[in-house]
Order: structure tokens, then sequence, then C-alpha cells
């Protein structure tokens, strides 16, 4: 046993000498240096990781980025409506309407998009404002999943990607619904978490009354495998923007 140990301690002294020759011949050893290196290697790995647990969600952002384009596509179209009431075109107390515009994308995506459309009687001078808030939709399809459609059988697509714009004014409420359908009930349930969070913790990035009261009355709802993204403003609300000048 004490022979064991002195030739350990011999081999031991051997390669202590060795590593120290090298080092003061200016050489790197093998084994110092795989040993630094893995070091390094190890402090990497731990700053990456740290790093990665400090990036933001990718998807919370993008989630983030609808609500506040969606919340400003409204701004928008009650923008329009208080343009025309200021001109005398636009009467909340009389003029009314009811319009559904659904968009499909075909997937996979051929850059050829189709709509259905259903409208009741709308007053000439509300066409062009509804017009644009139904054109805007078509950047919405992609919120959707893929599901069975028949629209694109002569490209050999099966499957569409949808999204649906209801607006709607029936003297006590305007109402402006975005809706886009999932795979599943569990789908759906899943992006209304997110957007729903996205919403609450909205903030705008300037001083805007109007965008800042359709945050107040806009709520995010499930349907089977459906979101929706509602804003209802009550005609009190919607007089009362109109008569501020809002924009």
């Amino acid at each position: 046993m004490s022979e064991r140990r002195t030739q350990n301690s011999i081999l031991f002294l051997t390669t202590l000498g060795v590593y120290l020759g090298l080092v003061l011949v200016g050489a790197t050893p093998v084994l110092g240096h795989a040993a630094t290196t893995r070091n390094f290697e190890l402090l990497d790995e731990i700053e990456f990781k740290d790093d990665l647990d400090k990036k933001p969600n990718d998807d919370a952002k993008e989630l983030a980025r609808s609500i506040d384009r969606y919340l400003r596509e409204v701004r928008s179209f009650v923008s329009d409506l208080e343009g025309l009431n200021r001109i005398g075109k636009f009467d909340p107390g009389f003029d009314k309407f009811k319009t559904e515009r659904t968009v499909f994308a075909p997937c996979p995506e051929t850059g050829t998009l189709k709509s259905q459309e259903l409208t009741v009687d709308i007053d000439r001078w509300l066409v062009p404002a509804i017009t644009d808030a139904k054109a805007k939709t078509e950047g919405w399809t992609s919120m959707s999943d893929c599901l069975p459609v028949e629209l694109f059988k002569e490209a050999n697509r099966s499957e569409a990607q949808a999204s649906v714009l209801s607006l709607s004014y029936d003297l006590s409420e305007l109402t402006y619904q975005l809706s886009t359908a999932k795979a599943s009930k569990e789908n759906a349930a899943t992006l209304h978490r997110g957007l729903q969070a996205a919403l609450d913790k909205y903030i705008s990035d300037e001083d805007d009354e109007l965008l800042n009261v359709l945050w107040k009355h806009t709520q995010l709802r499930t349907v089977d495998n459906q979101v929706l993204i509602v804003t209802r403003l009550p005609r009190a609300a919607l007089i009362s923007l109109l008569s501020n000048d809002a924009k």
C-alpha cells in the first residue's frame, strides 16, 4: 500500500514538473488548455441561457401588436364617422347600418384572396368609410388556422384561413367585431388567453382620448372554435366622441 502511494506521488510530481516546464517555455499544455476552454464554454452556456430567459416572448409581442393594430383600425373607422358627422352626412340619431365581410386566404398561400359579403342598405355617404374598414380585414387571416373550405377548388386548395369583420349601428350601439376561426376549442382558448393578456396590458403610446375610450369598450370572447374581438360603443359614448371632435 505504501509502495503504491509512493508511485502515485512520484507520478504526480513528474506530471506537475512537466506542466510547469511547459508553462515556463511558453508552450500551452493540452490539459491546461482543455480545462480552461471548458470553463469558458460553461460560462458561455450560462450567459446564453440567461439571455434566453430574459428575451421577450415573441408570441406575446406579436399579440400585443395585434391588439394595438385592432384598436387603431377601430379608431380609424370611428374617426371617419366623426368626419361624416361634422359635415352632416352621418346622424347617430337616424342612420343605421349592418354589414359583414369574410376574407379567405388559401392554404398554402397563393396570393389570391376571396371574400363574401352580407350588407343591409347603407347610406351612400357611409360606403367609403365602411369599404375602407372592410379592406383592412384582409390582413387578419393569418390569425386563423387552416380549415376546410370549397372556394379554392380550381387552385387545388382544400383549406383556407379566414377572418370576419362585422360592423353595425342600430341607433343604440355601434359594434365593431373581428372574429377568426381556430381548428379546435383548445386552440381558440389559447389564442383568447394570449390576446386577453395583451389587451389587459395595453398602453397607448400617445395621449389619444379616442383610442383609450375604445380600449375601455373592447372585450374578447370565444364561441366554440371562434375568437372574437368586440368593441361596443353605446350611443351616448359615440355621440360624446363625435361631439368632442376626437381624433
